[in-house]
């Protein structure tokens, strides 16, 4: 070799160690050169938070007040997903299921369909019974001025599902709703 340079011994001997720190550092269940580029499992490592706090519902009557935790985080494919669990005073449990994914029309147009879900514990006064008690369905159309800033607009499907929907027929209420939004997305 030349004054100056590294050698840069075997070749095939670097290929072999970069594979063992790919097998390192990929937490994401995946061996070796699983579904998703090294960047990818990185980027879905950063992208899972947990979180918690307090959640106080003012109607419908009684007031409740909610102990929450919730997950965030990319599934496979880039599925957007979050998972909420709400404890309530009054010893009311229940959970919501969020997912979501962004498709790019263009570098800045994104299309993001959207499914929520909210499922009761246990029966409670004018709330569901157990299990499924409503879910929403949504379809947003956002352009990107930058990542932190984007207007939007797009049209929302509620139903409310078994004894949650006649709990709002009692309460002269629709079991279902459509609804068109607008407004600005923005984080910083």
């Amino acid at each position: 070799s030349r004054p100056g340079q590294r050698r840069s011994g075997n070749p095939r001997r670097n290929e072999d160690r970069s594979k063992t720190i790919r097998r390192r550092t990929n937490t994401d269940g995946q061996q070796g050169d699983g579904a998703y580029p090294q960047d990818s499992a990185d980027r879905r490592q950063r992208e899972r938070n947990i979180g918690g706090g307090v959640r106080q519902d003012f109607r419908p009557r009684p007031q409740r007040t909610y102990a929450t935790i919730g997950i965030e985080g990319l599934a496979p494919y880039w599925f957007e997903v979050e998972g909420q669990l709400f404890l309530s005073n009054k010893g009311d449990a229940h959970l919501r299921l969020e997912s979501s994914y962004d498709q790019r029309i263009t570098q800045r147009l994104i299309l993001q369909p959207a499914v929520e879900m909210n499922v009761a514990a246990q029966d409670g006064l004018n709330l569901a019974s157990v299990g499924p008690s409503d879910i929403e369905l949504g379809l947003w159309l956002r352009y990107e001025i930058t990542r932190e800033f984007a207007p939007y607009v797009g049209i929302n499907w509620e139903r409310k599902i078994g004894h949650t929907a006649r709990y709002a027929r009692d309460e002269e209420e629709r079991a279902s709703a459509t609804s068109l939004v607008r407004g600005i997305r923005f984080w910083f």
